[in-house]
């Protein structure tokens, strides 16, 4: 799963670059790509951004280890002029790209670095699991080490882990700025305050980190990480009688799991007692289920079960064929499935400005449950209704499971579909032409290193 997500995450990187690289293009005249038609300028654009990674791959790590021990600043400059270095060693491998000298690379590099980072943050696009990513992580969990003590009776034990989710939380704030200043945390639990404290408001370790609960011994209290851990651990209790209530099951929380891991998947997966009625509350369109749907991490697995189950279950009994075509439509109709959740991810961050592809997933997937409507077709009484009533309530379930996970209504909840659906279309386009970028740039630098010889 880790690999996949290096590979989606990967390919939405060199989109990013690609579409950085165009606007580059046109705005800055030290930067150009030489071809006659849009077309070709936008394959250009991608093979152009598919060799600068491969650049970058190459020389950045290097630059960044050797930069380190000299401080940000360094680090700063050098990756700046990494930049302007990757733009000139692309201009020469590819003909069809042009960079005016260094000050053109200079330049450029600093109105690609802006766009792409504007890009970048407008979709939401992180570079988990890449040598830059992995460099900084190291990085962050060794400043937060004194703040994670490893002994069970210091104040303020913790994984480091913990603490460096809670670093990234809080610097993944909208309006979080680049620099997280945090206070000496001594010893004896207190902090270095203006007041005195034994924590600090915003801060990093102390004994305000941590929740503190005063709770009955029937109270199932899993690891706690932020406050909104805290609350879903006390709404569990609202309108509970007071008195000897039976053991709640309650998810087993570990620092830093995510949605993605295998011990979640399989988790949620395992926990019929909470997925199976949210999915019949899905099939009779309760919009409740759907936003408790988005929010649950615990809800990944089975929204993958359910989609790929119930694709597979509608393409088996509707479709009449033989047994290795059948296997190719049931791939087909689950990879199209990918592409339509990417495409409503897309225009949720478009038109919404929120959610993620996680919770765009998770919402689509217990849409699929009207699938089940579909199969009802196999009933030959049922047959001539069953289609078209699965058609309505499966675009009312997708339209409440899209503006569940990106928080859309009005105007933009009605449209987010049809926009999806717009993006899904253009998203294979887009892949074949990222695709033919590919083999033009690996074509261009095999001739180039071959006239070397």
């Amino acid at each position: 799963m880790q690999t996949t997500k290096v590979i989606v995450g990967f390919l939405v990187l060199w989109f990013v670059d690609g579409i950085s690289l165009l606007l580059t293009a046109a705005i800055f005249p030290g930067i150009a790509f030489i071809e006659p038609t849009p077309w070709l300028i936008l394959r250009d654009a991608f093979a152009a951004a598919f060799v600068l990674s491969v650049v970058n791959l190459t020389i950045r790590p290097i630059v960044l280890l050797v930069a380190r021990p000299l401080g940000f600043v360094a680090v700063f400059v050098l990756g700046f002029l990494v930049n302007a270095l990757a733009l000139l060693l692309t201009a020469h491998f590819l003909p069809i790209f042009e960079v005016n000298g260094w000050l053109g690379a200079l330049a450029g590099g600093f109105v690609f670095a802006a766009i792409n980072t504007i890009l970048a943050g407008f979709l939401e696009v992180n570079q988990d699991g890449s040598i830059y990513q992995s460099l900084i992580e190291r990085l962050a969990r060794r400043r937060v080490l004194p703040y994670a003590p490893a002994d069970p009776h210091a104040y303020g034990h913790a994984a480091v882990e913990t603490r460096a989710w809670q670093v990234r939380r809080v610097m993944d704030f909208p309006h979080a700025g680049d620099l997280m200043v945090i206070s000496t945390l001594y010893p004896d639990g207190s902090v270095a305050a203006l007041e005195e404290l034994i924590g600090n408001h915003g801060g990093l370790g102390g004994e305000q980190t941590d929740a503190f609960l005063f709770h009955p011994p029937d109270l199932a209290v899993p690891p706690t990480r932020s406050a909104i851990d805290v609350f879903h651990i006390l709404n569990s209790r609202r309108e509970q009688p007071v008195g000897a209530q039976p053991e709640l099951r309650l998810p087993a929380a570990e620092p830093g799991a995510e949605a993605w891991s295998p011990r979640n998947l399989w988790a949620g997966v395992k926990d019929l007692h909470t997925w199976l009625p949210l999915a019949g509350r899905a099939l009779l369109l309760d919009r409740s289920a759907y936003q408790t749907v988005v929010a649950d991490p615990r809800m990944t697995g089975p929204a993958l079960l359910l989609s790929l189950g119930l694709l597979g279950v509608q393409t088996v009994a509707l479709r009449q064929t033989g047994p290795l075509l059948t296997v190719l439509m049931i791939v087909a109709s689950i990879a199209l499935w990918f592409v339509y959740t990417l495409g409503i991810h897309l225009a949720g961050r478009l038109i919404a400005d929120k959610g993620s592809y996680t919770r765009t997933l998770r919402g689509l997937g217990f849409a699929n449950v009207t699938l089940l409507i579909r199969t009802m077709g196999l009933i030959p009484i049922l047959a001539p209704v069953a289609a078209p009533v699965a058609a309505w309530i499966g675009l009312l379930a997708i339209w409440m499971g899209a503006a569940a996970a990106h928080n859309a209504r009005g105007w933009r909840g009605v449209i987010l579909p049809v926009l999806g659906w717009v993006l899904a279309v253009l998203a294979p386009v887009l892949l074949q032409m990222m695709i033919s970028g590919a083999v033009f740039s690996v074509d261009a630098v095999l001739a180039q290193l071959a006239s070397f010889n």
